[in-house]
């Protein structure tokens, strides 16, 4: 049986209870800087498709259109693109005429920045758009790791006063959530903890046909890890690993991703004489299928929000070794039910804990602990706190 609702929900009940089955005649709008490469943007693209999906209006708003992730976003999906330089020198008030103008039932906002944004646009226009911003990092670690001022000093100050005047505060992780809490002093009311979902295709791509060497004609165990090459994804304690491990084991390490300290891992690499064994392919579309086919997959970050490799590993059937970092991991391995968890720049215990998995152990996940990243029960956790 259908039943309508007067916003327009439209649901339907079955012996497992009530669910979201279509939306229509509401308008969204989702605030991001860019499309590019990064986990969160990623979330808010498959988000923004799931919401369209179930019949929302979607506004994409970017400061810039630019990205991988544009293409991404289904054609019903309207971008809109702010073609703003700076994100608040001309990017904050091109988004308040926006918001002025559209006033959009509700807006979901993404990173620290884009959600200062947001909530400024609204006390400035007074607009009644529900705002909702996520905050994706464990805050304290990523000030403290900041390489400026400006982000050490001035970044936390707006936080602390502009986060209690969204609607809701979403953290992506317990971690993430305790520790907005106290840095901002937030009621514990306003902050909700949603998981980030794992992309809908993923299943599909990690079929796909692994054109590198290592992977297609396997001959040894095979390493991967994904993400920025950044000081916070610590890539140089997992190559210090690698070569512990390259003593007691034949193995090779692919790094997928690109940034600022590759110059550094590659000079590491040939310092450990490793460059026959490591390979930095750049930024890739799809690494879910170098996951599918890796021995064991590897997070060494010394914080995160929430860790979406670790989850979208889990998703491929790789077994995972991951720092017990600030925040994210220990909460999808479930405190290390269905993956290593290892300490923080600790290279001797995750080469322990690799040459466990490449001498066979493994961990049974079960499909309960994959169903709850799915992009369609994320979706309606997100459209509880929207509309």
């Amino acid at each position: 049986m259908m039943y309508r609702f007067q916003r327009k929900f439209v649901f339907t009940h079955s012996k497992k209870g009530v669910s979201f089955l279509y939306m229509e005649g509401i308008k969204v709008s989702l605030l991001a800087t860019s499309m590019r490469g990064g986990g969160a943007e990623r979330v808010l693209a498959d988000l923004a498709n799931e919401f369209s999906r179930i019949g929302l209006e979607v506004d994409m708003v970017l400061m810039r259109a630019e990205g991988p992730y544009l293409n991404r976003l289904s054609k019903e999906i309207n971008v809109v693109d702010l073609k703003a330089k700076h994100i608040y020198y001309d990017g904050l008030p091109r988004f308040i005429k926006y918001i002025a103008h559209t006033k959009p039932e509700a807006l979901l906002s993404t990173i620290n920045h884009t959600n200062i944004v947001a909530i400024l646009s609204k006390q400035i226009t007074n607009v009644k758009t529900k705002i909702v911003v996520t905050e994706v990092n464990h805050l304290t670690s990523a000030l403290e790791n900041a390489e400026s001022i400006k982000k050490k000093v001035l970044l936390p100050l707006l936080i602390k006063n502009l986060y209690k005047k969204a609607d809701f505060v979403v953290a992506v992780s317990k971690g993430v959530a305790e520790d907005l809490v106290k840095l901002a002093n937030l009621d514990p009311q306003k902050v909700k903890i949603i998981y980030n979902p794992l992309p809908n295709d993923l299943w599909t791509k990690a079929e796909e046909l692994v054109e590198h060497p290592w992977l297609s004609e396997q001959k040894e165990p095979v390493i991967v890890s994904v993400g920025r090459l950044v000081k916070q994804k610590d890539y140089g304690t997992l190559i210090r690993a690698f070569a512990i491990v390259r003593k007691e084991r034949k193995g090779k390490l692919i790094i997928l991703g690109e940034g600022k300290e590759r110059w550094e891992l590659e000079k590491l690499i040939r310092s450990l004489n490793l460059e026959d064994d490591v390979d930095m392919p750049g930024f890739v579309d799809n690494p879910y299928k170098y996951m599918r086919k890796a021995t064991v997959f590897v997070l060494s970050s010394i914080f995160e929000g929430f860790a979406n490799v670790v989850a979208e590993a889990l998703a491929c059937g790789v077994p995972v070794v991951a720092t017990d970092c600030p925040s994210g991991p220990r909460e999808i391995l479930e405190n290390g039910k269905y993956g290593f968890l290892v300490k923080p720049r600790d290279y001797e215990g995750m080469a322990e804990k690799i040459i466990k998995i490449i001498d066979g152990h493994r961990f049974y996940v079960p499909k309960e602990a994959i169903d709850k990243f799915r992009i369609e029960f994320v979706a309606k956790e997100y459209l509880k706190l929207l509309l």
